[in-house]
């Protein structure tokens, strides 16, 4: 578990006490016992405790502590609750949550007990800032109480001190179901430094622990929310005024190929030119590269390459510099204001020395400064053990948010950039004029759509339905039954726990979408490997592809319809000898519906679902070329046929113009007939003798050919010889089309065909050995028809059983009928 303990999050600032004891009132399950009271100069609340009588310790009902707005009690603003016996008469609830200044609340105290429980009171009106009730009647007198206030840590510009967090550390570092340590939900960019702080003094005590920290999604506010627009002012660069900041590359960051900088692109003159050093340290003993970039392009936010090979986790100092031209200054080089770090693995330089800020800057990434990536890079950049963040799309007007995608984009690409594993929440709850409850296939679909963007954690929002006003419909609802969507919920756990021994172990490597295109996302290249096929309704899906550290190689397909069910035909032009599903009922590799020779792949898909798939032995790139088949030797006289087909097709040929040769003397050609539904012989050119031209042709988008397949068959007659002869078909060239008109060529390939001579009694049919198939030779299959093998007569008559399956049957006539057609 991720331990959420409330001194993280606020740092005590004053004590509102009530000592003075003579009255035990009775607390029960149908008279509540309240107090008012101020919260002073604080918009934060820790802890609230009273006083038992010692004879209510033995109790085993729950104490809770109701926090309204007023005595009228109104919403709830939070609950917390205690379970008897208990071991000291001061009982403390911690609250830590969000206040008012100067506010007056009401903090109420309900049972499940039917027999009194004695709360300690002062004998008189000892507390002027407020007063006792019961049952929601005002009384003379007050409880004893001690209500600590507090402000929210780094909100207020201060973490928690060493001393606290040591003592968090130190109190859960050996609790084995402890994970780690939720520092802060949502904090602001101006907040990094400070949260970095905490998190390696955690490590210091505790450090297998992972520090969590859950960033706002791109919706939110970038001024009061993101902060990135806080705390800043600028710097002008001139020929005698030099800038700089030391950083440290990043873990895996072994290479720069630009540094970008913010300034006001306004004041930067055409003939004026800015170098950009880095070196070693900011003595300068080694310059390891530079660049000189001149003329403003337009962009507050420059690039400026420096292509070098560098360590990682190594601190380096970027030097800018004003070459002189224009009027010799660029202004508003932006930094953050004094005593406000934006980076905690670093610090800026005016003239090289050190002050109290750093410069904007991002290495390798041309992102937006002040924006919502900068927001995320910026977290990053502090090395943390998990990148989280919500983004709940599903609205109460029924729309979705359209930005949902996009958070993910920046998410991903900041995670892989950073080597760092994300965790997403699960949107399963509804507030009052701003989220509605999901159904389970919008539940799934927001687990499977962040799962396909490589996420390794996910985490539900809520699971109790939270005792504040506009929550409705958690995972368990008030009073700690089970809603539906718990059900749900527990369902689709089960299969990402499934998944997970594969998905924990994979990087993501490509994300694909068809179907509706959502902002920043990409469309499925028309060349990409993995292709939707077959002839409905094409599903609106993700395809994204994984790799483990083996190379392995996965592939995640996502339903993006939240409504509808789709059976969805895949075809994959590498042709993997091996293609299985990861189950989500067992986590083993099963057998899909894959056929390795045509590279096709079936599934179904529930709204919202996805499936995982792993692919082996990829096929070596095969040869485009063509083919073709058919049985040798034939006889003189009978036809025969050939398929004529086309092998390693990596691109969905359409239209084909296919040139074959034959040897006339030895055979002619009767027919070509198409071999699939869809595909059709638009044309046979015969002339001249010897040679065929066919043009063929797809009938629409799902008939394309790709991967190896036979197309038509041809029909040739055996021309009369005395002598076996041999004849060549041959495909003399083969130019194939696609979808956006470009031509390939196949390579060619050909068949020997050999031709026996059909000398008396040879001639398959001739039963009277006469030389020909005729009806005398019917007459004699006629007359002996329904004899079998165990006729007394069968020498005499099998030779009438033409195909040979020991008996004489509608077949056999069929058969001798069919050559005397010929």
């Amino acid at each position: 578990m991720i331990v959420d303990d409330g001194r993280l999050s606020f740092n005590s600032r004053e004590h509102v006490t009530q000592v003075e004891t003579g009255r035990v009132v009775e607390l029960t399950s149908t008279k509540p016992v309240g107090q008012t009271f101020y919260s002073g100069d604080w918009n934060g609340h820790s802890t609230f405790s009273i006083r038992l009588d010692a004879a209510s310790l033995s109790t085993t009902s729950t104490i809770s502590v109701v926090v309204y707005p007023s005595p009228a009690r109104g919403p709830i603003a939070l609950k917390r609750t205690l379970t008897g016996p208990f071991a000291s008469q001061d009982l403390t609830f911690d609250i830590y949550a969000g206040g008012v200044y100067n506010y007056q609340y009401y903090y109420e105290l309900t049972t499940d007990s039917t027999e009194p429980i004695g709360i300690l009171a002062s004998i008189a009106d000892e507390y002027t800032g407020g007063q006792a009730y019961i049952d929601s009647v005002a009384q003379p007198f007050d409880l004893v109480f001690d209500a600590e206030f507090s402000s929210p840590a780094y909100w207020d510009g201060e973490r928690p001190s060493d001393a606290t967090i040591d003592e968090i550390a130190n109190h859960y570092k050996d609790n084995p179901t402890v994970l780690g340590y939720n520092i802060i939900d949502e904090p602001s960019s101006t907040m990094y430094s400070q949260i970095k702080a905490t998190s390696d003094r955690l490590k210091l005590n505790d450090p297998d622990s992972i520090n969590f920290v859950n960033l706002f999604p791109n919706y939110a506010d970038p001024h009061y929310q993101l902060g990135t627009m806080w705390y800043h002012t600028g710097e002008n660069i001139s020929s005698t005024i030099t800038l700089g900041q030391t950083f440290k590359t990043r873990p895996n960051e072994t290479f720069i190929d630009y540094i970008s900088l913010y300034l006001d692109h306004t004041t930067w003159n055409i003939d004026e030119y800015l170098t950009l050093s880095l070196w070693d340290s900011p003595a300068k003993h080694t310059l390891i590269a530079d660049s000189t970039i001149g003329g403003a392009d337009g962009k507050t936010w420059i690039s400026i390459p420096l292509n070098v090979a560098v360590s990682e986790d190594t601190t380096y100092y970027w030097e800018l510099t004003h070459n002189g031209g224009g009027d010799n200054k660029i202004e508003n080089v932006i930094r953050s204001a004094n005593g406000h770090d934006w980076f905690s693995d670093g610090t800026g330089y005016i003239n090289g020395g050190a002050i109290d800020a750093d410069f904007y800057y991002a290495v390798n990434q041309s992102i937006i400064g002040r924006a919502y990536e900068d927001y995320v890079n910026q977290y990053v950049a502090l090395n943390p053990d998990v990148l989280a963040f919500d983004h709940y799309p599903f609205q109460y007007n029924g729309q979705n948010n359209p930005y949902y995608f996009e958070n993910l984009e920046i998410i991903r690409r900041q995670a892989l950039l950073s080597d760092v594993n994300f965790w997403s929440y699960i949107q399963s709850v509804s507030i009052t004029n701003s989220l509605r409850l999901p159904t389970e296939s919008e539940m799934r679909y927001q687990a499977y759509t962040n799962l396909a963007y490589g996420a390794k954690g996910l985490i539900y929002f809520t699971y109790e339905t939270p005792p504040f006003s506009g929550f409705n419909n958690g995972l368990i609802l008030p009073g700690g039954a089970k809603n539906v969507s718990y059900t749900w919920a527990k369902n689709l756990n089960a299969e990402v726990l499934n998944l997970g021994s594969a998905l924990l172990s994979l990087t993501s490597k490509d994300v694909y979408h068809t179907g509706d295109l959502p902002s920043a996302t990409k469309e499925l290249p028309s060349s990409y490997f993995w292709q939707p096929s077959g002839s409905g309704p094409v599903m609106p899906m993700i395809v994204s592809r994984f790799e483990n550290a083996d190379g392995r190689e996965y592939v995640m397909v996502v339903n993006k319809d939240m409504q509808n069910a789709y059976s969805q035909s895949f075809s994959l032009s590498t042709l993997p000898n091996s293609l299985k599903e990861v189950s989500k009922a067992t986590g083993l590799e099963t057998a899909a519906a894959y056929n390795n020779v045509t590279g096709i792949l079936s599934a179904d898909f529930a709204p919202g679902e996805g499936r995982l798939y792993v692919l082996d032995e990829e096929s070596a790139a095969a040869e485009l070329k063509t083919t073709i088949t058919g049985d040798s030797p034939v006889q003189a006289g009978n036809k025969f046929t050939v398929r004529v087909g086309l092998s390693g097709v990596t691109e969905r040929v359409y239209a084909q113009d296919i040139k074959l040769d034959y040897d006339p003397a030895v055979m002619e050609f009767v027919s070509a007939t198409s071999l699939n539904q869809g595909i059709k012989v638009v044309r046979t050119i015969k002339e001249p003798v010897g040679k065929l031209r066919l043009l063929i042709a797809s009938e629409g988008a799902g008939h394309g050919i790709t991967g190896n397949k036979e197309v038509v068959e041809l029909t040739f007659k055996a021309k009369a010889t005395t002598l076996p002869a041999s004849g060549v078909i041959s495909i003399s060239s083969a130019t194939l089309g696609d979808a956006g008109g470009n031509e390939t060529e196949a390579a060619s390939s050909s068949i020997s065909m050999l031709v026996i001579a059909g000398s008396a009694g040879t001639i398959a049919g001739d039963i009277n050995h006469d030389g020909k198939v005729s009806v005398g030779d019917l007459s004699i299959v006629a007359a002996n028809y329904g004899k079998n093998s165990s006729s007394p007569d069968w020498e005499q008559v099998k030779q009438a059983d033409l195909n040979k399956d020991g008996k004489i049957d509608i077949e056999d006539l069929a058969a001798v009928a069919r050559r005397i057609s010929e």
